[in-house]
């Protein structure tokens, strides 16, 4: 096949609309903490445990190029820019295993924060959501390992723990924060070749 006379129209670009910015900046700080430690038992048996820590020691976001900075630490914001930032986040595990078998405990904590609508805490006194509670959320897992196959399976949320309501117009609590489906099974196989 043959193709000719084939014409291309091109119109110059005279306006630009909507760029890339960068329109706000966060400032934060912290300690991270980790620790991981191994017990050998005998007859191959051991115990792991693992702790992951987070501090927030600061946390203040500007959400507009040259706006005012705006402290979000130990708060959860109910407003447009709607996400929260506990204090403190903290996962610990416990590990048994016996050959290609092992299960794990897990245990992650949230920090209850209050709740803010974009400029001042929410008050208590008049209002009846004015915080939101610690949470801990507890997930139970199992690996077995065969040749060059791994199959694993547990229970992730394994209370059904609902997630804390926040008078929110669109989630009601904080996807980025919180479990919102419930407890949830898996299973999962892996082969490595």
């Amino acid at each position: 096949y043959k193709v000719t006379g084939v014409q291309t129209c091109a119109l110059p670009i005279s306006t630009v609309t909507s760029i890339d910015q960068n329109l706000g900046e966060e400032r934060t700080s912290g300690i991270d903490f980790d620790l991981s430690y191994l017990w050998r038992l005998p007859h191959g048996h051991s115990l792991s445990l693992t702790n992951s820590l987070v501090d927030t020691i600061g946390f203040t976001s500007q959400q507009v190029n040259g706006g005012e900075f705006v402290n979000y630490k130990g708060r959860l914001n109910v407003g447009e820019y709607g996400e929260g930032t506990p204090v403190i986040r903290d996962i610990v595990s416990a590990t048994y295993a016996k050959g290609p078998f092992s299960l794990t405990w897990t245990t992650r904590f949230i920090d209850g924060m209050k709740l803010f609508d974009g400029s001042t805490d929410l008050d208590c006194t008049t209002s009846r959501y004015c915080r939101v509670n610690e949470v801990f959320y507890h997930d139970l897992g199992a690996t077995y390992t065969w040749h060059k196959f791994e199959f694993s399976g547990g229970v992730q949320n394994l209370a059904d723990k609902t997630p804390p309501f926040v008078p929110d117009a669109s989630e009601n609590t904080d996807p980025s924060v919180y479990d919102v489906v419930g407890r949830l099974w898996y299973l999962k196989a892996r082969v490595s070749f």
